[in-house]
């Protein structure tokens, strides 16, 4: 008999296991959608990948769905596109990735310059992004369209300050050179030329309304509005806190002027260059505004 008892309870309870797992299959296929429904473009746009863009993650604009919405301002600086010489008419609209862009900067410079200075990979959105940074508190030189200056930021020290040094002007020299080498009418007007494209991947940056030679006229007007400074200018040096910090530290240079330090990515690029230095750029730059400003 305790046999027997044991038995109908074990049956009874396998019974109200069996009831619960029915009546919880019922009510979850009563709420889920069937395998043969349509799905929603919510989940549609939850199981699509990730795109890609055409800039990295950190640089597009953090509001560009606000910016979506604002209406287009007023264009201050239009250019007047030219139109593609014969040779590049064709191969300009089947060329990917802009390379018929490089093939045009590498013709107007030469093999020389454009080895050393110019890195060939997404040349147009390296260049719109930068200057687009450069009137920010940071312009980042992954971006950039030519290499970094070589070596490291010469300092002394004076008296326990830590100053940069006269000989940190030299690491420039050579983009001096390249400034002074490049002619502007024939710059501006492979710019027009293409400035579709330099448009395009503006927008795409984050900024659909806008009009990128308005940016780019804006961001010039920064640059040559930048103070001189007394020399030699001050600086100290930060450790980067990380994961590999003990290991690898990782330092550089602040201005030690809170002024300065606050400066845009531009200007303090200018600030490390010799006062003659600044000046050249600033000079080149005003003669570029006034080829690709409207008035």
């Amino acid at each position: 008999m305790p046999r027997l008892l044991s038995r109908l309870l074990w049956l009874l309870v396998l019974l109200a296991l069996a009831a619960a797992l029915y009546w919880w299959w019922q009510s979850r296929t009563a709420t889920s959608p069937s395998s043969s429904q349509t799905p929603s473009p919510s989940s549609l746009m939850q199981e699509a990948p990730e795109s890609a863009g055409t800039l990295p993650a950190e640089l597009f604009a953090p509001s560009s769905s606000t910016l979506a919405q604002e209406p287009a301002p007023e264009v201050l600086h239009p250019i007047d596109e030219l139109p593609a010489a014969a040779e590049d008419a064709t191969e300009d609209t089947v060329l990917p990735n802009g390379q018929a862009f490089e093939e045009q900067v590498f013709g107007l410079v030469g093999m020389d310059l454009f080895q050393h200075w110019f890195l060939s990979e997404r040349l147009i959105d390296r260049f719109v992004a930068t200057v687009d940074n450069l009137a920010r508190a940071h312009a980042s030189p992954r971006m950039w369209p030519i290499p970094r200056t070589p070596g490291a930021l010469e300092t002394l020290v004076i008296d326990g300050r830590t100053y940069v040094a006269p000989s940190n002007a030299t690491r420039y020299d050579g983009f001096i050179q390249l400034i002074e080498k490049l002619p502007v009418k024939s710059t501006v007007d492979l710019y027009k030329r293409n400035y579709p494209k330099f448009q395009q991947s503006y927008q795409s940056l984050g900024y659909p309304n806008a009009y990128f030679n308005d940016r780019l006229v804006a961001v010039i007007d920064h640059l040559i509005a930048t103070p001189d400074v007394a020399e030699p200018v001050g600086v100290y040096q930060v450790e980067i806190k990380g994961p590999l910090a003990d290991s690898h530290p990782i330092t550089h240079f602040a201005y030690a002027s809170p002024q300065l330090e606050q400066g845009s990515a531009g200007r303090k690029i200018l600030w490390r260059m010799s006062p003659a230095q600044r000046q050249a750029v600033i000079a080149k730059l005003k003669v570029i505004r006034q080829a690709v400003a409207a008035g």
